[in-house]
């Protein structure tokens, strides 16, 4: 995002407003970009609203708005849990992110959203495909183990599929399909490079780039526990 994303929370309890900000801390490392909770007053560039207040008041005409209640079911496709869940929150940021990415709703709605190709071509001679996420999967808590560990990776380095395969530890076969899925769904893009030279590899810039970048695994597992996988 080219500057913060403004999430107004409409109609919502006071404790449960700051404990969205809280899942925002919590999120930091996963989130596709600085985000910030205003003030019910203030104007902003996505607006969850309490559809369960027995007085609610209104989001401005045109926003990007999506529905939080306890029972979310009751309610159009797309409402999220009440009190407002992790995963919710990632999966709702990373949507908009990927809808406007410099949050300038106004120009994304006639620009559109640059989607990654689908094409499974080579890549130029002497070149390889490098993968980077671009959003988490709305569905991700139904997707498997294997993917959350790429996904993990790949929310913090840019890659290809053989450093994916060290970093992961899982098959290159495996490792390929999930990619190909998460390309499909357009979750990752990708980009030609050149596999000798370290700046075109691991964007946080890793001296050695086929290595497994340190610390990835807690930062799966963090995320993992945050959403209430494992203990």
């Amino acid at each position: 995002m080219d500057r913060h994303l403004v999430i107004v929370c409409l109609n919502f309890p006071a404790d449960e407003v700051q404990s969205a900000r809280g899942l925002l801390k919590l999120l930091v490392n996963f989130l596709p970009g600085r985000c910030e909770i205003a003030g019910p007053d203030q104007e902003g560039d996505l607006y969850l609203v309490n559809l369960d207040a027995e007085t609610p008041a209104n989001p401005p005409e045109g926003a990007y708005v999506v529905g939080c209640s306890i029972r979310p079911r009751e309610h159009a496709p797309g409402t999220i849990h009440r009190p407002i869940r992790p995963s919710a929150m990632l999966a709702v940021v990373s949507d908009f992110v990927e809808k406007f990415p410099g949050t300038d709703k106004s120009s994304a709605k006639t620009s559109g959203v640059n989607k990654p190709e689908k094409k499974t071509e080579d890549p130029p001679g002497g070149l390889e495909w490098n993968y980077q996420l671009l959003s988490w999967p709305l569905d991700f808590q139904q997707m498997s183990m294997e993917s959350w560990r790429v996904l993990a990776f790949l929310s913090r380095y840019r890659a290809s599929i053989p450093q994916i395969v060290k970093a992961t530890e899982l098959s290159e076969g495996e490792v390929s399909s999930i990619v190909r899925q998460l390309t499909e769904i357009g979750s990752i893009t990708r980009s030609a490079n050149n596999p000798n030279t370290p700046a075109a590899t691991f964007s946080q810039g890793d001296d050695e780039p086929a290595a497994p970048p340190s610390g990835w695994r807690k930062l799966a597992s963090k995320m993992g526990k945050l959403l209430g996988f494992g203990s």
